[in-house]
């Protein structure tokens, strides 16, 4: 969720309050200006208004975005999209809760650090994710 060349802060946010509803008192302008990535927990059934949120709070339509399902079990999935994309990218995966949702250039790092790729004899896509010029390293 973080690398040096891209970020120095990470906020963790949920995407519903106790009573299941969109989480009505984040200030989300706010919040995408305080931190370059955002992790938002349990946020798919809310992802229009999180996405619609953010946008308009500035951040850009093509920011990279990662789901996480059943995150470390053999069964995870992980979507790589954009801000502009991520609804529809869910819906054509047919991917659902439980997930996590991380918002921020970070996300570019699993073009070369996908561990299930790696264990499955997969080379890494890109071994300069962030344009640096030079390959990633992990942190």
């Amino acid at each position: 969720m973080t690398h040096r060349d891209v970020n120095q802060s990470v906020t963790f946010v949920t995407g519903h309050d106790q009573s299941g509803a969109s989480p009505s008192s984040l200030n989300w302008k706010a919040i995408s200006d305080g931190s370059q990535v955002l992790v938002i927990y349990m946020g798919i059934k809310h992802v229009s208004r999180i996405i619609g949120e953010l946008l308009t709070a500035g951040r850009a339509p093509s920011e990279p975005v990662a789901v996480v399902t059943n995150a470390t079990l053999p069964n995870q999935q992980v979507l790589e999209s954009t801000l502009e994309n991520v609804e529809r990218d869910l819906m054509d995966a047919g991917m659902e809760p439980p997930a996590i949702i991380c918002v921020g250039k970070s996300v570019l790092m699993r073009q070369v650090l996908d561990w299930q790729g790696l264990i499955a004899g997969e080379k890494p896509r890109n071994l300069d994710p962030l344009g640096r010029g030079r390959p990633a390293e992990a942190q």
